[in-house]
């Protein structure tokens, strides 16, 4: 699948939540998550496959969505990294806090944007968890 059909898929997701919970969202809400997916999807794969390697032969750049969809612990990562790359160039953005409050709504996590983590983050369990703003976390960070 061209990178052009997987931005169209993650954009379409993000819209379709967005659309749930917020009267007007920022029109390029769907459009900027998605082009900073596909900048961040070596490093969702890359937290992915470090704590579960079994899913090396069968989770691809195609699939991820399906996976996403019904895995919420991931979804956490998936807001975090994309707002998190926002974040690093611009860090005004209006698409930032929408970001930070879908996670928040869907997911019951909060881990800021503004918080630099490491390769290989996994979040076990979504509800409850809060990182605060402005903390540096290394690499192969498992939170529950």
């Amino acid at each position: 699948m061209r990178s052009r059909e997987l931005e169209g898929q993650y954009s379409e997701f993000v819209d379709f939540y967005a659309k749930q919970f917020f009267p007007s969202p920022p029109g390029d809400l769907g459009a900027v998550t998605s082009s900073y997916f596909m900048g961040v999807l070596d490093a969702l794969l890359e937290d992915i496959l470090h704590w579960y390697p079994a899913l090396s032969a069968t989770l691809t750049p195609e699939n991820y969505l399906s996976h996403l969809q019904t895995r919420i612990n991931w979804q956490v990562m998936f807001y975090y990294r994309i707002a998190n790359s926002l974040f690093r160039d611009s860090s005004d953005h209006e698409c930032l806090p929408y970001l930070a409050a879908l996670m928040k709504i869907i997911t019951g996590a909060e881990v800021y944007y503004s918080t630099t983590i490491g390769p290989r983050f996994m979040v076990m369990h979504g509800a409850g968890v809060i990182v605060g703003p402005r903390n540096e976390i290394g690499s192969s960070f498992m939170i529950f």
